[in-house]
């Protein structure tokens, strides 16, 4: 799927019946992922799987659930109750004790402030300025804060500049040449979609990718490309590259597509290397391995790190996507050592 449309989950799975049955799940819990585009992390592997695509493509959607919970929004009312809270008075909210003790952490003594600042704004006594002075913010925090509270009037209009004619072409292009890069786009219909030479689009990715070039990563997985499209975006440094050379010294072969493993029977059969895999693609979590496997879950972690460390990387402190790459080069170390094991 060739396109920076935002996906959705129905995109992928076009029979939930159909689904159901590959993954033994009721077409009931199909649905309801459907209806939440999201995915419970310990099916993503499955789920792939099932549907013959990359994993890449069924991880947004595990990322997702998260978020939901994440962009939970508050109204003015419970705004009132927040005060109440600190100032030690009973209160009605559907708010949880934990999202309030949050808020009054997180503001302290300001607590009133923060109340009379939104409500001021929201009569017009206040202006933007005048809120974003008050509380000490710029006024997008204000304006996110607003509309937390159910107290904003519209989305915050940006500022028009004045951009010239070379600024707005490369402002439009950016996006295009990290969706190459990814491998969302094909160069040739990004330049299409920009107006431009295909010569002049790649003029811009040829500084990106830099020592790489486009036709090196296009043997690349859907994985690896989007953590390195994530890289190349944030102007760090390139680990996909240092973890593709790591990988080639020691002859593990990284698949275009890699073919995920099936969710083991018996988790106490596998080996380090499989829980690893695990965690990084989210499959199963470090408490859960151990209750899996009936073990210590300070023992899975500290087998876990000690894995990523003799491979020499720590993606955890980094993107999702650079947690997938890493996770197929343990693909690839798994498989490296079956082979050894049949030949043995």
């Amino acid at each position: 799927m060739d396109t920076d449309k935002e996906q959705t989950l129905r995109d992928f799975i076009k029979s939930p019946n159909k689904v159901s049955k590959i993954l033994g799940l009721s077409s009931q819990t199909v649905r309801v992922w459907l209806e939440m585009n999201a995915v419970p992390p310990k099916h993503v592997i499955r789920l792939a799987n099932a549907l013959d695509v990359e994993i890449y493509e069924i991880l947004q959607f595990a990322n997702k659930a998260s978020k939901k919970v994440q962009t939970a929004r508050k109204t003015e009312a419970d705004l009132d109750a927040i005060l109440a809270a600190y100032n030690g008075e009973p209160y009605k909210t559907t708010l949880s004790e934990r999202s309030i003790t949050l808020v009054l952490s997180r503001w302290g003594d300001r607590v009133p402030l923060l109340h009379s600042t939104l409500k001021k704004l929201n009569e017009g006594v206040l202006t933007l300025d005048d809120a974003a002075t008050a509380l000490g913010i710029n006024k997008t925090s204000v304006h996110n804060l607003r509309n937390r509270y159910g107290m904003a009037p519209g989305p915050l209009k940006p500022t028009k500049k004045d951009l010239g004619r070379y600024k707005l072409s490369a402002k439009k292009i950016a996006p295009l040449t990290l969706a190459v890069i990814a491998g969302r786009k094909t160069a040739k219909a990004a330049a299409e979609e920009a107006g431009i030479p295909l010569r002049t689009l790649h003029r811009h990715i040829k500084p990106a990718l830099d020592p790489l070039t486009l036709n090196e990563i296009s043997h690349w997985s859907k994985g690896f490309r989007a953590a390195l499209a994530v890289e190349v975006q944030k102007k760090c440094t390139k680990y996909t590259v240092l973890w593709r050379k790591w990988a080639q010294d020691r002859d593990l072969v990284l698949q275009k597509k890699p073919k995920w493993p099936k969710e083991p029977s018996n988790w106490r059969d596998v080996g380090v290397t499989r829980m690893l895999i695990a965690v990084l693609v989210g499959e199963r979590s470090v408490e859960e391995l151990a209750v899996a496997r009936g073990g210590s879950p300070t023992v899975i972690d500290g087998l876990i790190k000690k894995e990523l460390v003799m491979m020499g990387m720590n993606p955890m402190a980094l993107s999702l996507d650079n947690q997938l790459a890493v996770a197929e080069i343990a693909l690839a170390r798994l498989s490296h050592l079956r082979e050894h094991k049949k030949h043995d």
